[in-house]
Order: structure tokens, then sequence, then C-alpha cells
């Protein structure tokens, strides 16, 4: 039973309390039942009587609940914006007992109330925690509600202090003593704020570590999760009243291995607080002369390694994350190539919290539309479609939410969090995700309902051209173009990748404008690929070589990403690849380059490059023991961000060779083109599409290579020029092991 709290008013806990409890207390009867809408501005958790209700953690789903102050952005931005607040639904029937009955809500800073952090935005929308419900008991008599209206008693918590991108401090103390200090909530109105019930996937705990302890050295301990995680720590503390036991997490250990590094996933001295130190992340446990267990309740920390100092020990570490587990295996002769699904995996888990997909879990967690789009066709592939569905439409109804109404501005973060990015790369989320919402989930609701938006994002695009090209965003913005190459500076001239998207765009919007019933608006679209394709060729083509931009940081991969130029343009990317034997390109460049290998036959380069044990190819981060894929090519600054390891998408739809045709969605007519690189002697995967699971191996034997495919409905496979025509279920078969791609 889901509703929404339309008979509750919001209410504010006293500004001074940090972590603030809000109890309300209600009569209930033996047989009667009881379910809660709840929603708040910061982080919440209800008890009833006592018991946790739920196994949820960081609700409600991330968004932007009201206007604010812009005074301390990144770069300013006028958009107007939807404001709204996710509400949750529970049964409260397990907790309920015979007589009085006691909620307490439990409210944490969360992204409402973030005091000190400054990079990107620094925000802080209300100075009060505050929260709605509305309970709808059901007995013989009928049913009766139990709202928030202001007047509820309110104390504050052992938690006294709380912040998400930082830790939290527990006071054992207040917990022992009960010593809270009490006030009353007060009814306050945010008429802007739109309440919309929860529909994408919660985060829990999915896997509990029992970490290695790797040094010690008195009272200082160092535990190994033995990968990169995003979750905290639960807590042994068994310090005297008043001492302290101070938890901190890295991803790196320094050379000597005897220290944690809690800057690793700092860059460029940006990542400071309001007091100027540094974004460090810290939990501190206040002992009361008695052991107490402790598990953080409103933060989570990006680490592999945490660091406690004082009397006491890590009982385990805490993985948690959206609640969705991928269906899809990838196992190969290869170990690199299994690393790097693993490790993709692993990554996008780490950056999947309250609906939202960010950029890492500890410094930013922006979800940066950059980011996002580029790793939307590896998540929608690689992880179960229907939470994919789920997932995604929540994130879509966070870009429009954010988007401008009037200009169709699309920020490059989602909900708005500050941040820069580019037109293209970044802003084409718009377009790019309910496409491929509809391509790979077989699913065209987002097209058609955000219609309108997208339209409105290409006629932003088409504003923001000189000559054909596009050349810049917001004023006082960025204008990337790609990002973080090998050489560190991007020379890949931004005009051209956010040119490239446009054409590229435009193609798409022919296509879902014919789909959702726009097909007056194609000339439009397809004035606006002709116009920026024309612009693209004058720029950057070189008529006597066929490449754009001089080959630089893949800016054929662009060019062939738009549909520009001929036969050149392909064969300069093999040529310069070959020769190079390495990436030099950015993380959207780097995707498209890994694509148009496998699709051009050039299987043996795309292995080369994924699995090179040097700089510019993804051995080079395994040999350094990463768990996670980091966001420089060096090991600079953070180790978790997902979007290089969206390259692990093509270890099943290029050596694997699952695909569909062009007139499928959601893999209802599948294509299977196996390309495997010669020096792989076998491998084996698995994607679940929304018509079941599709399940491709092979394996090289005394000059034949055989090939098992299970299918959930008749497919398509081709190898070696040969095309047949395969059944739903098991098929095997064997081809010799001298065919080309």
């Amino acid at each position: 039973m889901d509703f929404l709290p339309t008979n509750a008013g919001w209410i504010a806990a006293p500004p001074e309390f940090d972590s603030p409890v809000i109890i309300k207390t209600f009569t209930a009867e033996a047989g009667e039942r009881a379910v809660i809408s709840a929603s708040s501005l910061g982080f919440f958790t209800l008890h009833l009587n006592g018991h946790r209700v739920g196994d949820e953690y960081f609700t409600p789903l991330n968004s932007m609940p009201h206007e604010f102050s812009r005074e301390k952005i990144a770069y300013h931005i006028n958009d107007k914006m939807i404001f709204r607040a996710y509400c949750h639904t529970y049964d409260l029937t397990p907790y309920l007992k015979d007589g009085e009955n006691t909620l307490e809500v439990h409210l944490g800073n969360g992204w409402y109330r973030q005091r000190e952090r400054l990079c990107e935005l620094h925000t802080v929308f209300g100075k009060q925690l505050c929260a709605i419900f509305e309970i709808h008991i059901f007995g013989k008599s009928g049913e009766r509600v139990v709202c928030s209206r202001g007047g509820e008693t309110c104390r504050t918590s052992p938690l006294t202090y709380c912040q998400l991108y930082i830790g939290e401090v527990y006071d054992g103390r207040i917990a022992r003593n009960e010593n809270y200090e009490y006030g009353k909530c007060e009814a306050v109105s945010f008429p802007d704020t739109i309440l919309t019930q929860a529909d994408s996937i919660p985060d829990r705990i999915s896997e509990r570590i029992k970490p290695t302890l790797v040094y010690t050295d008195g009272n200082r301990k160092i535990y190994d999760a033995g990968k990169n995680i995003s979750g905290f720590a639960t807590v042994i503390c068994r310090e005297a009243d008043g001492g302290r036991v101070t938890v901190r997490h890295a991803e790196e250990l320094t050379a000597d291995k005897q220290n944690i590094d809690p800057t690793s996933t700092l860059s460029q001295g940006h990542y400071i607080l309001t007091g100027g130190t540094e974004q460090i992340q810290t939990d501190v446990f206040i002992g009361c002369g008695q052991e107490y267990t402790y598990t953080p309740s409103f933060v989570w920390h990006g680490f592999r390694y945490a660091e406690l100092v004082g009397d006491g020990e890590i009982e385990y570490i805490n993985v948690v994350h959206t609640d969705t587990r991928p269906p899809s295996f990838f196992e190969s002769s290869s170990p690199e190539l299994d690393r790097i699904y693993s490790a993709y995996i692993r990554t996008q888990l780490n950056n999947m919290h309250g609906g939202v997909p960010s950029d890492c879990p500890h410094r930013e967690r922006l979800g940066y539309t950059g980011d996002g789009q580029v790793c939307a066709p590896a998540a929608m592939l690689l992880f179960d479609p229907c939470d994919m569905r789920t997932f995604y439409r929540k994130w879509l109804r966070d870009i429009f939410d954010c988007q401008d109404p009037v200009t169709g501005h699309i920020n490059h973060t989602s909900p708005f969090g500050g941040g820069g990015g580019g037109p293209g790369g970044w802003g084409c989320a718009g377009i790019t995700v309910p496409y491929n919402y509809y391509k790979l989930l077989g699913d065209m609701s987002m097209m058609s309902l955000y219609y309108d938006r997208m339209k409105l994002w290409m006629k932003y695009l088409e504003r923001h051209t000189e000559k054909g090209l596009v050349t810049h965003g917001e004023p006082g913005g960025w204008c990337l173009g790609d990002w973080v190459t090998t050489e560190g500076a991007v020379i890949l001239p931004p005009a051209l990748v956010n040119t490239a998207y446009m054409i590229k765009c435009s193609r798409i919007m022919c296509d879902v404008a014919s789909l959702t019933g726009h097909e007056a608006d194609i000339p439009y679209y397809e004035g606006l690929r002709d116009t920026a394709s024309a612009a693209m060729n004058r720029e950057y083509l070189a008529p006597d070589t066929g490449s754009f931009a001089e080959e630089v940081q893949g800016a054929d991969c662009f060019a062939l990403f738009a549909g520009l130029g001929d036969g050149r343009v392909y064969d300069n990317i093999r040529r310069k690849y070959t020769c190079l034997g390495r990436y030099d390109t950015g993380f959207i460049a780097t995707d498209l380059l890994t694509e148009q290998l496998f699709a051009g036959g050039d299987a043996d380069l795309a292995y080369e490059l994924l699995t090179a044990h040097r700089y510019g190819c993804f051995g080079l981060m395994l040999d350094r023991d990463a768990t996670t894929f980091w966001e420089y090519w060096s090991d600079y600054a953070s180790h978790d961000h997902p979007m290089f390891g969206t390259v692990a998408r093509h270890l099943f739809s290029g050596i694997l060779g699952i695909g569909q045709e062009d007139d499928s969605v959601g893999y209802e007519k599948p294509v299977i083109s196996p390309k495997p690189p010669r020096k792989l002697a076998r491998a084996r995967g698995r994607v679940r599409t929304v018509h079941g699971d599709i399940t491709v191996g092979y394996e090289r034997a005394e000059g034949r290579i055989d090939f098992t495919v299970e299918l959930p409905c008749p497919a398509t496979f081709t190898f070696g020029g040969e095309r047949r025509d395969l059944p739903a279920g098991l098929t095997k078969m064997s081809f010799p092991d001298t065919v080309s791609f």
C-alpha cells in the first residue's frame, strides 16, 4: 500500500539539534495493522517501539527538495528547477503493540544540511532538519490517521556530529545515560516541494566483510577490506569514559604500508572544508566506560583501508549501495579481462546511491551527467534490466527536474550539485539515456514522457553554435569536450566533441520523433544534422588524409560516432592505435574507440589496448592492485570512478558478440557475432535481457573454435562470413580457427 502524506504537514526540529529524534505516540489495539508514509529533509530512519523499521539506508531518495542559495556554487546558474521530496512507505504492523506505541523518526543531515564541504556546491538548504509522516491504522472500528502536525516532542541523540562527506561522531556516554536535551517541533511549509512516492531501488547492506588486520602499532590498527567499497565499518569501542576511537578511511596505503593515505581520493587541493582542512572521511566513537558496538547511520565512505586509533576494533565492514545484483557474468582465459569485468561491476555498484549514478563514492558523490551517460549502456546491459528500468527512470526525472524549462539548459549534475562539464558529453545525457532506455531495456516510455524536454535541449544546442559548431554553454561555465586523457591536458577541441554529439543526437531525435508521433519535427533535426556535419567537415576534416583535427586524442572516433567522413576515418583509427599501442583518449573516446575497434573487426588491437601492462592500457591499473576503476590513467586522485569501466560492456558486445538487429529493442531479435581475439583461448559470459538470458561461450581446441550459445528466443549467428539461424535454447557449433572477423 503506497500513499502520500496528504493529511500531514512538515515539521522542523530545533536548529541546534545535529541529529534529532522526533517522537510521536499513538494507541493501537491487538490485531490492528498500520502503514506509514514518511519523508524528510535530511536522511531519516524510523523506529517503532524500539525496533528499526525496514532495512534501507540513506532515505529519502536523493533529490532537490526546494530552492537554495546559489551564491557559493562552482559557477553561477539561474535555472528554474522542479523541487521534490520522495516519500517511502513502510508496514508498521510487525512492530505494533496493544496500547501506547512510540514512533521515533531519527534524522541525519544527509544532503540537506552539509555545512562544511566547499567544492562544486556549498549549500545549506535549511538550518533545521524536517520530516513529514502519516500513519494509517486499520482495525475493527475502521481506519484512523496519525499525522505530523507540529508540536511533537523532539530530542537530541548520541549522534553529535553527522556530515555525509566527512563522517559521524557517536557519544556512547549519551546513549548510556540517556542524557538528552528535549524540545518541540514546529510546523513549517515548503509550498514548492512536490511529494513523490519513492519509486527507485533503495540502498541496503549487500555484504559484510571481515577485514584483514594488516598492520598494528600499539593502539593503532590498519584494516584491509580486500577491495574498494562504499559503506562503513561496524566498530567495537572499549574506551574509558570520554576516550575516543577514531576511524579514518582511505583507498591507498602509503609506500611503507604502515599508514593509510587519507588524501588519496583528493586532487589539486580542491577538496577542503569550511575550516580549511582537507576532506578526510573520519568517524569518531566516544567511550562510555563499557564496551559497545556501533554502526554509522547516515554516512557512507569510499575506501579499502581503515585505520583505527584507540581501544577498539573493527568487527566487520558493511558494503552499502543500491540493492541490485548483476545477473551477468564473464570469465575467460585472460585474468586482465576478468578483472576488468569485476572491477567495473564493483565500481558501478559503489556509485549507485539514492537513485543516482555518481562519479565517485567519496569526494564529490554527484550525479554527473557525463559519467552517467557514458556508463548507462554498460549498466543497462550488465545489470538486471528490470532494476535498471527503475533506477534510470528515477535519474531521468532528476535530469529533467533540473533542466531549465525556458532555455532548455541541462545541468552537469543531476540532482543539481554544482560541478562542470560540457554541452555534449554531459548535457546530451538528456537524449542518449532515454534512447538507450528504449533500445537496451525495450521501454519507450521515457522518450514519450520527455520528448518535449529532449527537443528543448536540441534547441539549446542550436542556440549555442557559431557557424554550425557547438562552441559554448552557459556564460562563465565549463565547456569541456572529453576529459582526463593520458596526456593530462585535453587538447582535443571541445567544439569537435560537442558538435559530434549534436549530430549524433540529431540522428537519434529523428528516430525518437518517428516513434513518438512527432514526425513533423524530423526535418528540423535533419537540418541540425546537416548544418553541423558541414561545419565539422569545413573546420576539422583534412581532405588529403580523411582525418579530423589531426587525429588528436580520439578525434576520428568522434567523427565516426557522428557518422562523418569516409572509409579512411576508420582506417586512420586502426593505423594510429596500432602504432601507438595504447589509449591516448579521455573517458568518452575510450569507450567509443573500444567499440569501434570491435565493430571494425580489429579484436586483436582492442584486446591489446584493454590488457597491455603499460601506461594508457588497463593492465597497468591491475598491476597496481586496482579493484575498481581509476579516475585518471595514472594513480592520481580517486580510484573509484566508473567512467573508464564502461569498456566492460565490449567484452559482451565485442568479444562474445551479443547484439541485436537494428530494428530490435530489448534484444527481441538477438544477433550473435563473436569476435574472439587470437590471444584469448576461451571466454564465456551472460547478460539478462527483458526477454531472458543470453549466454555465449567459446573455446579454442585443435585448430577449431567451439561455440556454445543459449538463447531465450530465436537469433542470428554470424562468424567467419557464415550466417546461421539459431533456435531458442542451447546450440553448440564448431568452426575452423582460421577465420577472419
